[in-house]
């Protein structure tokens, strides 16, 4: 987890949540002290950069901790987010056309969808 040794107090850091179904965040560290950051209003070792409230978790190692902002966490994060964007342009379109009144659209645009779908392949 290194780099967590020399964070202060204003640095910014990565915060992994629990879920693959979260983003990560760049929080900034509002309190540093020898062996303890706090960030996002949590505690979190400085060792680990694990919550010093869920240490018992260790089944649960690559979530619920946070990380200092190297290239390479940035590009890692900023890939996730990326991912979770996307996911979320995925559902809202989805359980648009899911629970669409589909009485209520014009034929030209229901002809035009069916096309792009048989274009896409996934005609039933």
């Amino acid at each position: 987890m290194g780099g967590l040794e020399n964070v202060q107090k204003g640095d910014t850091v990565i915060y992994w949540p629990y879920s693959q179904f979260e983003p990560p965040e760049f929080v900034p560290v509002e309190h540093a002290t020898k062996t303890m950051i706090v960030a996002k209003g949590q505690r979190w070792q400085r060792k680990t950069g694990w919550s010093v409230a869920h240490t018992a978790r260790v089944w649960w190692p690559t979530f619920l901790r946070i990380e200092a902002v190297t290239e390479e966490s940035r590009h890692k994060a900023g890939t996730a987010i990326e991912a979770y964007v996307e996911r979320q342009r995925r559902r809202d379109a989805e359980r648009t056309i899911r629970y669409a009144r589909l009485e209520l659209v014009p034929v030209e645009t229901l002809e035009s969808v069916a096309t792009l779908l048989r274009e896409a392949g996934v005609e039933a």
